[in-house]
């Protein structure tokens, strides 16, 4: 078997294959199809519980104090499957996060109050492993209840519909939901 044919013949084939795109390593893959590039850090933050005296004072039931917020759900606005669960010191790490701008969400059930906070616009520029959020999140009672009632403008006939409200969706039967 004459092994320099052989030899030659894998290189030209090797130099077919690169020169013709396969194996490629541009933008676009091995089909010419362009293939999108999404850059992400992971959010790094911290929930605190609400500090004594900032409670809100119109508050019309009464609500046990947040004892600890280990285990607080915090989790994108816009993505509540990007989420992660603070610890002991209510620090968590959300991994993963697309660049963009991007709100918070806190949650935490202690006893039989809900504590609730979202956070201001956190912009993750996807330049760095792990960004910080630079404000902690105070979690405060969530203690209202909105009512929600969605009516045809023209013949106030209900109608169903889902409403999303600061992460968390619901759905409006019969025109009427509690949030």
């Amino acid at each position: 078997m004459d092994y320099k044919k052989l030899y030659l013949a894998f290189v030209l084939v090797g130099l077919f294959l690169s020169f013709s795109g396969c194996g490629s390593t541009s933008v676009e893959d091995d089909w010419g199809n362009t293939s999108s590039v999404v850059r992400v850090s992971n959010l790094k933050g911290r929930v605190i519980a609400s500090v004594s005296g900032s409670e809100r004072p119109s508050a019309r039931e009464a609500y046990f104090p947040l004892a600890s917020v280990e285990n607080t759900r915090v989790f994108l606005e816009d993505d509540s499957s990007k989420y992660a669960y603070a610890d002991k010191d209510g620090y968590f790490i959300i991994p993963n996060v697309p660049e963009g701008r991007h709100r918070l969400i806190a949650n935490v059930i202690s006893g039989t109050t809900t504590y609730r906070q979202r956070s201001d616009v956190v912009v993750v520029s996807g330049q760095y492993e792990t960004q910080l959020v630079k404000e902690s999140i105070e979690l405060q009672p969530a203690i209202y209840e909105l009512k929600l009632h969605i009516s045809d403008l023209n013949t106030g006939a209900p109608l169903p519909a889902k409403v999303k409200i600061w992460g968390y969706s619901f759905d409006v039967i019969n025109g009427v939901t509690s949030v």
